[in-house]
This record gives structure tokens, sequence and C-alpha cells, in this order.
């Protein structure tokens, strides 16, 4: 976990790294090969490298990958003005942003808080996560999260290996209202 001392994103980061782990290549994640939650794909998208190979991926360092979260989560998703108010609420957006992808998971977000789902945190968003009871709103969206991580299953058996973590990551969130 990050020092006491560090901002919410540096925070939210070092527990995302923590779920996420190191270097992975297993041929039933459709990922395909990942280091600290970044695939290939994505690595591409971010560098702009589509000849980038899974040694690109395996070389990956901690501030390769604070960047790219930074630039490819943190910030389009706005979290730094939520987390302002709601850190815990930011934290669990962004993990689960970076586990499920972030329209996806703002438009659940938005379903937990009653306001119109198009996937994009804005003013209104904002407004209605920072005044709903965080406790009440993180309960809310990691059942929401959990029970979409159960829809992937039931959609495709071969992914049910992964369901154990998913389910753990998803209803991680929920612990965070208490910290």
């Amino acid at each position: 976990m990050a020092p006491s001392g560090c901002g919410p994103y540096e925070q939210a980061l070092a527990a995302l790294l923590v779920a996420e782990g190191g270097y992975v290549d297993d041929p039933v994640d459709r990922g395909g090969p990942t280091k600290y939650g970044i695939t290939l794909t994505s690595w591409r998208d971010y560098t702009g490298r589509q000849d980038a190979t899974r040694e690109d991926v395996m070389a990956l360092s901690l501030d390769d990958a604070h960047a790219f979260y930074r630039e490819v989560f943190w910030a389009p998703l706005r979290l730094d003005l939520l987390s302002a108010h709601r850190p815990r609420a930011a934290q669990a957006i962004f993990d689960q942003a970076v586990l499920h992808g972030p329209g996806r998971v703002v438009r659940i977000a938005q379903r937990a808080v009653g306001v119109p789902q198009d996937g994009v945190i804005g003013p209104r968003t904002r407004l209605a996560i920072e005044t709903t009871d965080e406790r009440e709103f993180l309960v809310r969206f990691g059942c929401a999260m959990a029970e979409r991580v159960c829809a992937i299953v039931a959609a495709d058996a071969s992914q049910v290996r992964f369901l154990r973590n998913w389910m753990r990551r998803s209803l991680a969130v929920i612990p965070l209202a208490w910290r």
C-alpha cells in the first residue's frame, strides 16, 4: 500500500498494483500478456507502437504503470475531482474501470446513484456520488460489479477460472466505506 502521505491517485494505484500483480500470460485470459494489469493491446494503444511485443510488456516498469494508469484511466475519468470529496469512491471506480473498462463501470456507478447512464463522470454524476452516503454508494456499486462478473461467467464458462478473483475485487470495494 502507498504511504499515508500520498495523494488519492497514488493510494489507488498502490492498491491496484497489489490486486493486479506482475506479469502473466494465461492462454484463457482474453487480455493476453499482462503486467500490472496492462495488456499488450492496451500498451500498444497507449504508446502507438503496434509492433510492441510480450517482451515489451514484461519489461514495463512501475513508472510506466504510473503514467499509463494516470493518463488512460484516472485523468479521463476525472477522478481527481471526485477524489477531493470521495476518495474511496474514486478508488473503487478506478479499480473496477481497469478490470471491466471505464465506460461500463461509470454506467454502473451512475445506476448506483440514479443518474442517466452516459458513461461519463461529469458534474451531475460527480454531484450525485458526492451527495450519496458513501457507504451506501460503495455497497450498491460493489454488489453491481459482482453481478457483472457473474454475468460474464454465465455468458462464457471458460472464464469461470477467474471468477473468484473477480468477485474478490468487486466485493473489496464495499469495505472501503469503513476505512
